[in-house]
């Protein structure tokens, strides 16, 4: 089940803060599938789980992403986990 939190700072029209709105936006030029999904998975749990997959490499021989890419990850791994850490405390 996704649980949802609400986020008052949200872009209008989209759930995406604006703080960071541009590196989802570079994730969905460069990275469709990755975009598209934390663009739909926004406020859950399952985001964070997600995104914690793509910033530890449990495959080997994975090169990484590019440098631009990679910042952009951590910058909303960063500001998503401002808004769940209370969800993941209970």
């Amino acid at each position: 089940m996704i649980e949802r939190v609400s986020n008052p700072k949200s872009v209008p029209g989209n759930k995406i803060p604006a703080e960071i709105s541009a590196e989802v936006r570079l994730l969905i030029e460069k990275f469709p599938h990755i975009g598209n999904r934390i663009d739909l998975l926004w406020g859950t749990v399952d985001l964070q789980d997600y995104l914690n997959t793509l910033i530890v490499a449990e495959r080997s021989g994975r090169k990484g992403f590019p440098h631009l890419v990679s910042g952009a990850i951590l910058r909303i791994h960063t500001e998503h986990y401002k808004l769940i850490k209370p969800k993941l405390k209970k």
